[in-house]
């Protein structure tokens, strides 16, 4: 039975671990490989194949993911992962199935061409894939059912985002924990540059969140030996939200797992030796300025009070809101 028609309940595939951890992703499939049973690639849903999204499922023994073909129309239900490449985090989205996206769920020839606000236009590179011809037409913005992450974890860092000259606090990085091996921690960066101070004293170690947000691709960078800030010319994937919610027990989280202690005990040695790791610095390639982390389609960092990690989540029901915007209803 597939998961793409709807007939499945959200609820029945979108838990990894007991925690709640499902993305949606349509587009464009690019550059798709198989090699010993694996598949990767990309999901490109602009004009812009430094942004295109990656994909990674290194379980050949699991079905439904096979349905992947280059530079044609594809539909992604899976989990956001992580993992350290030569000292780096970076997130990709790891097919639980793969398929043909509905025509309202795939980008307009508008939102295909629309610049990325804020993004320097001599950093867009593109190639001789044109699947739009003639005069484009559509919505401007990305469609919300294009690209959709729900996942809930336990925070296990907190670290600030400055703007270039390192001074103005824009956001936040959180890494979101799922499992017992710190590594496997997904990024999660929250661009709402008013409530970043706030979200960021509330933010402590061990606590159960839930994140709304959209799977991201930016780009890396590092800091020289003259103290520059450089593009490395890698892309980094991570979540990317306005806003963190409080995780339900029982709902968005199934149980609380055992390694919680281990986060909870370190967080209270760091306190006692008065380092507070929600106040550490990330180091140069963790800086980015205001343009570097907004996100596409005219979704620019925010500055708009959009409420907190203080009150209940106005979540409703969650098969009705997901299915809602999958257009299952």
């Amino acid at each position: 039975m597939s998961l793409n028609d709807g007939s499945r309940s959200v609820r029945s595939y979108a838990y990894a671990g007991g925690m709640l951890n499902i993305a949606w992703l349509s587009g464009y499939a690019r550059h798709v490989k198989r090699e010993n049973g694996c598949l990767s690639g990309f999901v490109q849903q602009n004009n812009d194949i430094t942004r295109m999204l990656p994909f990674r499922q290194d379980d050949p023994s699991r079905v439904g993911v096979r349905n992947a073909r280059d530079r044609e129309p594809v539909k992604i239900i899976g989990r956001v992962r992580a993992k350290m490449v030569n000292g780096t985090r970076h997130a990709y989205i790891d097919p639980i199935e793969i398929g043909s996206p509905s025509v309202i769920e795939m980008p307009s020839g508008l939102s295909w061409h629309q610049p990325i606000k804020g993004r320097d236009p001599s950093k867009v590179e593109q190639d001789d894939f044109t699947p739009f011809s003639g005069n484009a037409f559509g919505e401007f913005r990305l469609r919300e059912a294009a690209n959709m992450v729900r996942l809930a974890g336990i925070v296990d860092g907190v670290f600030p985002l400055r703007d270039g000259s390192g001074g103005r606090l824009v956001g936040l990085e959180i890494l979101l924990r799922q499992t017992a091996d710190p590594d496997e921690a997904v990024p999660v960066r929250v661009m709402n540059g008013h409530l970043a101070k706030a979200f960021r004293n509330e933010l402590r170690m061990g606590r159960p969140v839930l994140i709304h947000g959209k799977f991201r691709v930016r780009d890396e960078h590092a800091t020289d030996e003259n103290g520059a800030v450089i593009d490395t010319g890698n892309r980094i994937g991570y979540v990317f939200c306005r806003t963190v919610l409080n995780a339900r027990r029982g709902q968005d989280i199934v149980h609380i797992p055992a390694w919680v202690k281990e986060i909870l005990e370190r967080y209270g040695r760091d306190a006692k030796a008065n380092q507070n790791p929600e106040a550490t610095e990330t180091d140069g390639s963790e800086h980015a300025t205001v343009d570097q982390v907004a996100s596409e389609h005219d979704e620019s960092v925010d500055h708009h009070d959009e409420g907190g990690v203080g009150g209940e989540p106005d979540m409703g029901d969650l098969d009705k809101e997901l299915d809602a915007l999958l257009g299952h209803v």
